[in-house]
């Protein structure tokens, strides 16, 4: 499993993919001919949510149709995810997500992937996670952080969202310590 924590984070991280539900076919040149609803599987008012939105009030110009963007958060994106993949793969649910997708299936909190949807996009890019101390602490590099959470195990505290990617981030930190 280390290994393919390591290969998740060696790749660059998307910052959002559009995802269809399920595998479909290809549905011909006479869609959309409703409302596409676009599930985000966080909270309203984050990055992914934000970029979700962005892309909806550009695709709802583009398409001639209604695209609500629908959030269901709860277990580092699993119920969302989870609600995209059982919808109908029809072309008119569609799920806005990143790496954290990976995170959920390699640490088995989800039993599917990216391979059970059709990529439709990818919306962002990003360089990857941040990890920022206070100013008043007594580390001013990484290698300082990482260095004394191997001296003082469990001793650092680190915030992150489980099942999401910053929280591979900080398993990684618990198992450096442990060594």
């Amino acid at each position: 499993m280390k290994r393919i924590v390591l290969f998740t984070l060696s790749v660059v991280a998307i910052g959002g993919i559009l995802f269809a539900a399920g595998k479909q076919e290809s549905s011909g040149l006479d869609w959309p001919k409703k409302a596409i609803q676009v599930i985000v599987p966080y909270n309203p008012g984050g990055d992914t949510d934000f970029n979700a939105r962005t892309y909806a009030k550009y695709l709802e110009k583009e398409l001639g149709q209604p695209v609500v963007v629908v959030n269901v958060s709860g277990v580092g994106g699993t119920l969302g995810s989870r609600k995209a993949k059982d919808a109908s793969p029809d072309g008119y649910t569609v799920l806005f997500y990143h790496t954290a997708m990976i995170v959920n299936q390699v640490t088995e909190m989800v039993s599917y992937g990216v391979e059970d949807f059709e990529l439709s996009c990818i919306a962002a890019m990003s360089p990857g996670n941040v990890i920022a101390v206070n100013a008043k602490s007594p580390w001013t590099t990484l290698k300082e952080l990482v260095d004394d959470s191997i001296k003082r195990p469990g001793k650092i505290k680190f915030a992150a969202d489980i099942g999401g990617t910053t929280y591979v981030l900080a398993m990684q930190f618990l198992d450096a310590g442990a060594r």
